[in-house]
């Protein structure tokens, strides 16, 4: 039977396992999926029916015993000039990058480049951490595992217009600032930065050069461009990520793809693992030549997600492993996307968007998907979810914006603006924080950088807020977040020649906040700084 046949046939689960006891997985037939995507369009938004998500556009394709049972698209890539999206339109695919990361983290294992124990400091002896525990003993399999207890400054990295904050050689200087919130290998804690590292002994090991990002001209014709969405989930066109500076995001979350060339991938992976496991009965038809090596390993789990669990959460490097699928999902300004992969089926799920909408209308098709595709007998009402979630991502921040108000005490004016300004410096000296009196107020520069001005308007006393309307984030290409202090900057230890330090709590695992000092003081140290 073709794919094309396949397309329409109604199936229901075969419940035979294969294998030990110890290892028992089913085997699903091909699904009848027309009615799933009668439902997918009012998961997101389309010019011509109601808005729910702020999503413009999205691909997906179902994979099934190692065919494409089903691919479709709907909306546009690009809303101004009305293109459609097809399944060779290329998307951001941002964290799913982590997967290709570890693939070539396994290729540089098998040629005996490098073992799960080495420790990243015999790889890169510059890497310095500030935990001296981490520092001897942190390791290839840490990285990969999420798992020496840093907290993951996504807000340092990642500024506005979709500029990124850091270069790749300064990505060991970055991992060497970052503190502890929890004692190595007890907790995963998601951080890009780790495979930022991960790209750096790639690089080294390899002896490849670097190739962290792409310019927006030379960007093929099929490339959908990147939105963010409204408040009343409009979409608003924004910069690719990491397309107008060179920057550290790399092995993290560069790649772009499309459904269709994810699908190649992935087929490659479950055929490999199919091959490569006990499960001799189905690995009889596979033909030599496989594409990755000792693929089981790619999904071997490196540290628990969540405790307590009555069934397996964990992460393998560039896949979360549950107890039925592997997946993984990716957030990004301009994208959300989703993959689920069912190895022993030989099965996936992609979806692709290109929006960081009012929710992760990516999951939820996702979900609706694999449902169908498993025959679940309880099915969820994702449309229904979907608009529920969107009005509680605006309720959240309306909630927020009154939390803000609530803490606002203006019955004291702020010192002289001159005493606030100056540029204060941290995480090292490699990020820097401009602070520059502009007609009358302040205003807020990441890196100094003229791109990352915001405004800051006094809160109480020597406290500052650069707080945004919601709408006005994602002008900016901005996460929206949710916790009171990260919009705070708060002015300490003043002198003659105003205030020496500026403490932002810009992570939520770090309540006291980080102190950045000012340039030119003995506790401040400049080196490596990115303008």
């Amino acid at each position: 039977m073709t794919s094309s046949e396949l397309k329409n046939t109604d199936f229901s689960p075969v419940d035979y396992a294969i294998g030990s006891p110890q290892f028992i997985y089913f085997v699903w037939c091909p699904v009848n999926l027309t009615d799933v995507f009668a439902t997918t369009p009012l998961l997101f938004s389309r010019p011509t029916e109601a808005q729910v998500s702020g999503i413009p556009g999205v691909s997906v394709l179902v994979i099934n015993q190692g065919e494409i049972v089903h691919s479709n698209n709907f909306g546009f890539s690009n809303l101004a000039e009305n293109i459609l999206v097809t399944s060779d339109t290329i998307f951001h695919i941002a964290s799913m990058t982590k997967s290709f990361t570890i693939a070539c983290i396994n290729r540089l294992r098998v040629e005996g480049k490098l073992t799960l124990d080495n420790t990243i400091q015999d790889i890169l002896p510059e890497a310095q951490s500030r935990d001296p525990v981490v520092a001897q003993f942190g390791t290839v399999a840490d990285l990969l595992g999420h798992r020496t207890g840093f907290y993951k400054v996504d807000s340092i990295w990642l500024g506005a217009e979709g500029e990124l904050m850091f270069k790749q050689e300064q990505a060991t200087a970055v991992f060497n600032q970052l503190r502890s919130v929890q004692s190595v290998r007890s907790k995963f804690m998601y951080n890009n930065i780790y495979f930022a590292m991960l790209g750096e002994i790639i690089a080294k090991l390899s002896g490849m050069t670097r190739s962290i990002t792409t310019k927006v001209n030379s960007l093929p014709d099929n490339t959908s461009l990147t939105y963010n969405a409204f408040s009343d989930a409009t979409p608003f066109n924004v910069p690719l990520p990491g397309s107008s500076a060179s920057g550290a995001l790399g092995a993290s979350g560069s790649l772009m793809s499309t459904s269709n060339d994810l699908s190649k991938y992935y087929k490659a992976l479950m055929k490999c693992w199919t091959a490569q496991t006990n499960h001799k009965e189905r690995a009889s038809h596979i033909a030599e030549n496989l594409l990755f090596d000792d693929v089981s390993w790619l999904f071997t789990p490196l540290q628990i997600m969540d405790l307590p669990t009555a069934r397996e959460k964990s992460y393998a490097g560039g896949w979360a492993r549950s107890q039925l699928p592997g997946t993984h999902q990716s957030s990004l300004v301009g994208d959300t996307s989703f993959v689920m992969l069912l190895p022993e089926a030989e099965s996936a799920v992609v979806v692709l968007t290109n929006s960081m909408a009012l929710n992760d209308a990516a999951d939820w098709i996702g979900q609706l998907l694999v449902e169908k595709l498993l025959d679940s007998p309880i099915r969820n009402d994702y449309a229904r979810l979907a608009s529920l979630s969107a009005k509680r991502a605006i309720k959240k921040y309306e909630e927020l914006t009154n939390k803000l108000e609530a803490g606002k005490d203006l019955s004291n004016p702020p010192k002289d603006l001159a005493k606030y300004a100056g540029s204060y410096v941290g995480f090292g000296g490699v990020f820097l924080i401009d602070i520059a009196v502009v007609k009358d107020s302040l205003e807020l520069r990441w890196q100094g950088r003229k791109s990352q001005a915001l405004p800051l308007h006094h809160y109480r006393e020597d406290v500052f807020s650069w707080f945004l309307t919601f709408d006005d984030q994602i002008k900016h290409g901005l996460f929206p977040a949710y916790r009171p202090q990260y919009y705070l900057m708060s002015f300490k230890s003043e002198d003659e020649k105003g205030f020496k330090i500026l403490n932002w709590v810009h992570d939520g695992d770090v309540v006291e906040g980080e102190n950045f000092y000012r340039l030119g003081d003995s506790q401040s140290r400049v080196s490596g700084i990115s303008l």
